[in-house]
């Protein structure tokens, strides 16, 4: 960790990557999680994974260092975004 703010983004997508590009002028770190390993946001992202947005332990686990966690697609584990607000991540948008 490089002890800049962590952005954790669910998805890796065209949006998430104008998402990134935009927050590249912040002093923030942007770690991506997606299935496909040749998302857009693959290249750009400071910490890429490849994982399941479905699965709640691999997206609890992605966000475990994040500061804040938001979602680039819609097709995520609402119980792991519970379960991270629970822990007392912001999560947005709020589930």
């Amino acid at each position: 960790m490089s002890g800049r703010p962590v952005i954790a983004l669910l998805g890796g997508g065209q949006l998430g990557r104008m998402f990134i590009e935009n927050a590249l002028r912040y002093d923030v770190e942007i770690h991506v999680l997606d299935p496909d390993p040749n998302a857009p946001c693959s290249t750009i992202a400071d910490r890429f994974v490849q994982g399941s947005l479905d699965d709640a332990r691999t997206v609890v686990d992605f966000a475990a260092h994040a500061d804040v966690v938001g979602i680039e697609i819609e097709h995520v584990s609402v119980e792991a975004l519970i379960t991270l607000k629970e822990q007392g991540k912001r999560v947005i948008p709020d589930p």
